[in-house]
Formats: structure tokens, C-alpha cells, sequence
């Protein structure tokens, strides 16, 4: 008894679309805080609570300027 299976088609590459990638606006906590007008303790705890994502480059904590933006919208 042999067992077939269904294959996907094969597709071109040139049939995939691609999008640049876009440039990240990355702010410090304090920056951060000044833009949604809060305290830069509100921002860690923000962080601290799984709220914001960061980008960390040693002790730096960088926050990209568009999940504070969604962060804010909720």
C-alpha cells in the first residue's frame, strides 16, 4: 500500500511581494515618557508589566516611537 500525498504548487519568487523594511523610531525611557505625558516610572512599569516592547543595547532601553503610539491607543 503506497500513500500519496498533496503537494503545494510551486510558485516563482518573483510572485512574493516585498516590502521594505521599515526604519524604527527608537526612544529613551525619558523621551518616552515626555510624549505620552507621563512619568518615566509609569513608562517602566509599562515595561516591567509586558505592556511595551524594548530594544536593549547594554543598560540602554530603547522604545520604538510606534508601539508607544499602540501602547497609548489602548
Amino acid at each position: 500500500m503506497t500513500m500519496t500525498f498533496a503537494r503545494k504548487p510551486k510558485t516563482s519568487a518573483q510572485s512574493f511581494e516585498r516590502t521594505p523594511p521599515t526604519a524604527l523610531k527608537l526612544l529613551s525611557v525619558q523621551e518616552s515618557a515626555d510624549y505620552a505625558k507621563v512619568s518615566t516610572q509609569t513608562v517602566r512599569r509599562a515595561i516591567k508589566a509586558g505592556c511595551l516592547k524594548t530594544y536593549c543595547a547594554g543598560r540602554q532601553i530603547r522604545i520604538d516611537e510606534a508601539d508607544l503610539v499602540q501602547y497609548l491607543s489602548l
